[in-house]
């Protein structure tokens, strides 16, 4: 029997509550978060141990949970969890019409088939009681993925340089986890230099730089223009020894260059 997450939004409990109940039948170990977040509540340690203990996460999609700050949160740290293990975990169902997470439509590369409960909800639960029942297949096998441990929300971060250009790039921004911001799909080219960047108003600039600071980032100084934006860009580097994937680079203090394959 599978350890199984349920992400979903409060305003689909009742869609989504005879589902869980059969799953629940099955003999599965069912979490299933009953209390109802705030908009100013943190998601919990709680939260993000049970995804981590889980053998499956099944997340509901639907208008409601996609707009959820707590349920994207909750998708990209199981990414995460996949990246890190090379296996299976997240379930997406769709139980109503509604725009695929970014993450979900980055690439075809990371396309996935989605359980579409709305053309036979009776069949979708079969199959994803067959799904539970088998050991998680592998994937993700050679993909590259950077963790940035910042556990401050809403941050909106970027990796640029020479490979990616020193600019504000849509696929090259981290996704917001639990506690930290996840990059993937992207390829490494080593012995390029490149740096991070948070994109901010300029009122909030002194503090990310002394947030940053905080978490032992190098912030490089007060930041510029973003062009595209008119937004403040406050670059920092990382601490020697950031990894990517499967490959663990050692990086130069001075300017963050790739310099060797661990």
């Amino acid at each position: 029997m599978s350890k199984v997450f349920i992400s979903y939004s409060h305003n689909d409990k009742v869609k989504i509550q005879d589902v869980v109940r059969q799953i629940k039948n099955a003999g599965h170990d069912v979490w299933i978060d009953e209390s109802k977040l705030l908009v100013s509540d943190p998601i919990t340690v709680d939260i993000q141990e049970n995804i981590r203990n889980s053998d499956y996460v099944i997340v509901f999609l639907s208008p409601h949970s996609v707009e959820s700050t707590w349920v994207r949160q909750e998708i990209y740290e199981t990414l995460y969890q996949e990246l890190h293990n090379r296996k299976i975990k997240l379930l997406p169902c769709l139980i109503e019409d509604c725009e695929l997470p970014k993450a979900f439509t980055k690439t075809k590369k990371f396309s996935r088939i989605y359980e579409n409960f709305l053309i036979n909800a009776k069949e979708s639960v079969a199959n994803i009681l067959s799904i539970l029942d088998e050991s998680a297949r592998e994937v993700f096998r050679d993909e590259h993925y950077a963790v940035l441990h910042i556990p401050f929300p809403g941050l909106e971060i970027y990796l640029a340089g020479e490979t990616y250009g020193w600019h504000k790039n849509d696929e090259m921004k981290y996704f917001e986890t639990v506690d930290s911001y996840l990059l993937f799909g992207f390829s490494i080219d080593p012995f390029k230099n490149f740096k991070h960047f948070v994109l901010c108003e300029e009122k909030d600039a002194d503090s990310i730089k002394g947030k940053l600071k905080s978490l032992a980032y190098t912030v490089t100084g007060a930041g510029d223009t973003d062009p595209e934006t008119n937004k403040r860009r406050i670059w920092f580097n990382v601490k020697p020894g950031i990894e990517f994937s499967n490959y663990s680079f050692r990086i130069s203090e001075d300017n963050n260059q790739w310099i060797e394959n661990a």
